[in-house]
């Protein structure tokens, strides 16, 4: 009712929290896409502009591990992106818990293992569309599901 506290996600069966349908999920990760983006481009325009080839190899750098760290962090310090904070969506584990560094070290892990094997990790991310929990390959590594708040 009015004024009751709300159970913690951990207290209820995931059975009862409401998935985020994959197309949310979609709009989440292109947005948490560009929000990495933007400062790995002008790190490249900056390493660009002054010619360096210690810039360039920080960029580098920053390309494959900014992503990763911003992530983690995100998952394991509350459960939201930026993206999935402005979509109102939240990754737990799958017994409503919230995720640890290493349920979101694993899932980072699966996201990558998708998105840099192409063809076989599109069926990795698709399996969502036909998973009864709404979870992707990355989903299963870390124990996680992704709920609307």
């Amino acid at each position: 009712g009015v004024g009751s506290p709300q159970a913690p996600y951990s207290l209820v069966p995931s059975s009862f929290l409401p998935l985020a349908d994959p197309g949310t999920r979609l709009g989440a990760f292109v947005l948490d896409s560009v929000a990495v983006a933007i400062p790995w481009f002008m790190l490249m325009g900056l390493a660009t502009a002054t010619a360096s080839e210690a810039m360039v190899g920080l960029a580098t750098l920053a390309m494959f591990f900014g992503p990763a760290l911003y992530f983690i962090a995100c998952w394991a310090s509350g459960g939201q992106t930026l993206g999935a904070r402005a979509l109102g969506l939240k990754v737990v584990r799958s017994d409503g818990s919230n995720v640890g560094v290493g349920s979101a070290i694993a899932r980072c892990i699966g996201l990558y293992l998708c998105l840099c094997m192409f063809i076989p990790g599109m069926f990795g991310l698709m399996y969502m569309l036909w998973d009864n929990k709404k979870q992707g390959l990355h989903d299963k590594m870390g124990d996680t599901i992704v709920i609307h708040r």
